[in-house]
């Protein structure tokens, strides 16, 4: 007899209307048999097992199903069956990490968080290195949230990893020193210390105690190190800075005295004779060449590309210097060098010039940068002495730097250039000139051809939108609409998603950063974290350490929390609007919670978008987001403060490390106004892609 696959089907449905199920079942297994790969019948057996009470044998049916699926890549229709299993294994935590991949794979990320969660709920106690492994991945998935990195470094404190306990805390010590937490950064790098003893730890400790405001408690750390290092500068240095913070500007003088003494860095040996000036020290009691040793570390932290002469003089200057700006400040040293060599012709402007010699410093062609600072002449003599200074700092000796500037130079004027040379300096700068009697024609072709770039770059076709905006440079070179385009659509085009920049502080919030982007680390920090009392320049101590809003300037932090709430009312640029200076007077005299409630009676998009800022600065970043959404959906996109908000949305999602929520904001801030803050919003972009 034939098999017949639909006969036999019609047979169990029969079964099942009939409420024979353990028929039904039989029918159904028979049907399996002859197609074993097919899983709606598996399904279907798996169901009617369960609904006999055969859970164990249900199971098997369902993990079958759900184990194809995710071989077959069919992640999302392996989640449901996923979660029958939960239900039926419900302290099985392997059901917990196999859904969590399923729904990760599906991008739903957020789901899957909650699900690794329980898994480590589940296996902390019996299992805490296999808890401590699903919680990595917890914090791999959201860098930015703290309470999962403490979670973290707890759990593998539980499970006797001291090392990498030690290692997890240091971790996070470091990130809330970066966001100006210096209380629980000292507290967890001690439990750093409580895990692994190391002295370079506890001089870490020490240097938060310190910018804690905490000098006795930072001093008890240095006793414990000074014993077994008393002549490394670092603790000399740490010491003296404490000693100093409680009064003790005798002893400290000499310990700052010792220290320069005992540093190699000339940066770090200035800082020390500089602090032990501030002790009392007299010039008997200094380095006779302690003026050659402040001249050696002006000139190593010299950068040519951050002096005031060295911004650009033309709008044709900045096309050059403002792309390679924003490559140097994502770690694209190549194509700095790439970017500001192609402005040939014009190597003898301070802009250009500047940009050239740190271009080829950090791409290690120190050699061509000294040949170039060598034949550079101009009549200024500020930007000569910093010629001669750049010398100095990469490594010639101040006979040879001096010997390589004509210092008859500072005197002449630029006539010794010949005037085919000062022609060719200015060729590109004179054919940039767009005549005042333009015809009518040749301006709207350039609005035509704008307008098509944008339509193209909109449209992802990236090559030709920037084809089109060189198009329009050729017919006026100096067209700023068409420059901040080309320099923040070339940065997309070239991928900058790919850097290998190694920089965590990048603020998307801000202009092109002023900073320096390649100076290193810095220079009186370890190698881990900042431990030495030079982090900031060293000033005076305060007399009084314990006063309740003391931090020494020595160990300020440019990242150490600020009360926020004046300068974000101030930030909102809406002119203070009259409904608005209440709230900002209740702010300058400190009363926050009374013009958080003043807002709140406003209740206007204004009122909201400063209210956001400041729960923003509270790091309150859902109520921020529920209070601006809600005023979005009954403001209108006319409005002058709409895309205020917006920024302040793409802000919030930014701080959550949720990139496609920003990224989806930032195309609506540019759908709604495309001329708004488009450099910071190019800049914001490529820090996004970072993190991707």
């Amino acid at each position: 007899m034939s098999f017949n696959a639909q006969q036999i089907e019609q047979q169990a449905a029969q079964y099942l209307s009939q409420g024979r199920v353990e028929d039904a079942l039989k029918s159904y297994k028979t049907l399996l048999k002859k197609d074993p790969k097919s899983r709606r019948l598996r399904k279907t057996v798996a169901d009617l097992s369960l609904k006999l009470g055969n859970k164990r044998e249900a199971e098997q049916y369902m993990l079958a199903i759900a184990e194809t699926d995710v071989k077959e890549k069919q992640y999302r229709m392996a989640i449901p069956i996923y979660r029958e299993l939960i239900k039926m294994r419900p302290k099985d935590h392997e059901m917990h990490l196999e859904i969590a991949h399923c729904l990760i794979e599906s991008n739903f990320e957020t789901d899957a968080v909650i699900h690794l969660k329980k898994a480590v709920e589940m296996t902390q106690r019996q299992k805490p290195e296999v808890a401590q492994e699903i919680q990595h991945r917890i914090v791999t998935m959201n860098p930015g949230e703290m309470n999962e990195r403490r979670t973290y470094a707890e759990l593998l404190e539980a499970a006797s990893w001291s090392d990498k306990a030690s290692d997890a805390w240091k971790d996070f010590a470091a990130l809330n020193r970066k966001l100006g937490k210096v209380k629980e950064a000292a507290r967890s790098i001690e439990r750093a210390l409580s895990n692994r003893e190391h002295w370079e730890t506890r001089l870490e400790a020490a240097q938060c105690r310190f910018e804690s405001s905490e000098p006795r408690k930072a001093l008890e750390h240095l006793q414990k190190v000074y014993k077994d290092f008393p002549t490394d500068p670092k603790v000399l240095a740490l010491l003296a800075t404490g000693l100093q913070m409680v009064g003790h500007e005798a002893k400290a003088k000499q310990l700052w005295l010792e220290a320069g003494k005992r540093y190699e860095d000339a940066v770090k040996k200035a800082a020390a004779f500089a602090e032990a000036q501030t002790c009392g020290a007299s010039d008997a009691e200094l380095p006779d060449d302690f003026a050659t040793i402040q001249r050696l570390s002006n000139a190593q932290q010299l950068l040519l590309h951050k002096r005031d002469w060295s911004a650009a003089a033309s709008k044709v200057e900045q096309r050059f210097v403002l792309k390679t700006n924003l490559y140097l400040e994502f770690g694209r040293f190549a194509a700095a060098l790439e970017c500001i060599r192609t402005a040939e012709g014009m190597e003898k402007r301070p802009a250009i010039f500047a940009l050239l010699v740190e271009a080829l410093v950090v791409n290690d062609a120190v050699d061509e940068a000294i040949d170039l600072l060598q034949g550079f002449k101009n009549s200024n003599s500020e930007i000569m002495e910093d010629v001669q200074l750049r010398l100095l700092g990469l490594g010639l000796s101040e006979e040879d730097s001096e010997e390589l500037i004509d210092d008859d130079l500072l005197d002449d004027d630029l006539e010794d250039i010949s005037d085919d040379e000062l022609e060719s300096l200015d060729d590109v700068s004179s054919h940039a000139e767009v005549s005042e009697t333009a015809s009518n024609t040749g301006n709207n072709n350039v609005e035509m051809l704008l307008n098509q770039a944008s339509q193209l770059h909109l449209n992802g076709r990236g090559q030709e939108a920037l084809d089109l905006l060189n198009q329009v440079l050729e017919v006026d070179p100096t067209h700023m609409g068409a420059l901040e385009k080309m320099a923040a659509w070339a940065l997309e085009q070239d991928g900058l998603a790919n850097s290998t920049a190694t920089s965590t502080t990048s603020d998307p919030f801000a202009a092109v950063s002023t900073s320096a982007p390649f100076s290193g680390t810095d220079p009186f920090a370890p190698a881990s974290v900042a431990a030495d009392p030079f982090a900031a320049s060293a000033t005076n101590a305060v007399n009084d350490p314990f006063a309740s809003d003391f931090v020494s300037s020595s160990f300020v932090d440019s990242n150490v929390e600020k009360e926020p709430a004046v300068e974000m009312i101030q930030e909102v640029n809406l002119h203070m609007r009259p409904e608005l200076q209440h709230a900002y007077k209740l702010l300058l005299v400190g009363f926050v919670d009374q013009a958080v409630q003043e807002l709140r009676r406003i209740n206007t998009l204004e009122a909201i978008i400063v209210l956001s800022r400041l729960r923003i600065a509270k790091e309150e970043y859902r109520g921020a987001l529920e209070d601006l959404q809600d005023a979005l959906d009954t403001a209108s996109p006319t409005d002058s403060a709409y895309v205020l908000a917006l920024w302040e949305v793409a802000r919030i999602y930014s701080l959550q490390q949720r990139v496609r929520n920003t990224k989806r904001t930032l195309d609506e801030i540019v759908e709604v106004n495309p001329s708004f803050k488009g450099n910071e919003i190019a800049l914001w972009r490529e820090a996004l892609n970072l993190l991707d």
